[in-house]
């Protein structure tokens, strides 16, 4: 996984569905494939909200994801996450975007990285810059971008 520091914000460019809770949200729970790709269901919409971060001064990153239903047992199973060739672990993107695609709604995830198991930056401990550079991206620029979007 590349290093990405905190703070970063980010889009999925495409998620690997390691949420189980992902097959619930097909007509056939049958139908499930662990593990698959999952994109964002209106690739322009993201590509428009990417040059709006850019024109609003903001690095809007796409970058691929594994999504998990676990917030920390993913650490026993890291070799396996990398061998996706993911850049980022999160919980919810892939379910997102399939809720998205079933509400037939263009959608886009913005993710403030809020920290690295590559690098070693924490979620818990950090320094009070980490801590700034996070807050700045989650307390500032997404709701400034969300609200941006609104306006599209």
């Amino acid at each position: 996984m590349p290093e990405i520091p905190l703070g970063s914000l980010c889009t999925p460019l495409w998620c690997i569905s390691g949420n189980l809770a992902n097959g619930y949200l097909l007509k056939d729970l049958r139908e499930y494939i662990p593990y698959g790709k999952v994109f964002p269901n209106d690739n322009e919409f993201v590509k428009k909200v990417v040059k709006l971060a850019g024109k609003l001064g903001y690095d809007l990153k796409q970058e691929p994801v594994f999504c998990t239903d676990s917030i920390f047992c993913e650490y026993s199973h890291m070799d396996f996450i990398k061998s996706f060739d993911v850049s980022l672990i999160e919980m919810e993107t892939s379910s997102f975007y399939l809720m998205a695609d079933l509400m037939e709604k263009p959608a886009v995830a913005l993710l403030a990285v809020s920290d690295n198991s590559s690098t070693g930056d924490p979620l818990l401990a950090r320094s009070e810059e980490q801590k700034n550079e996070y807050n700045q991206c989650r307390k500032q620029v997404i709701p400034n971008i969300i609200i941006q979007i609104a306006k599209m």
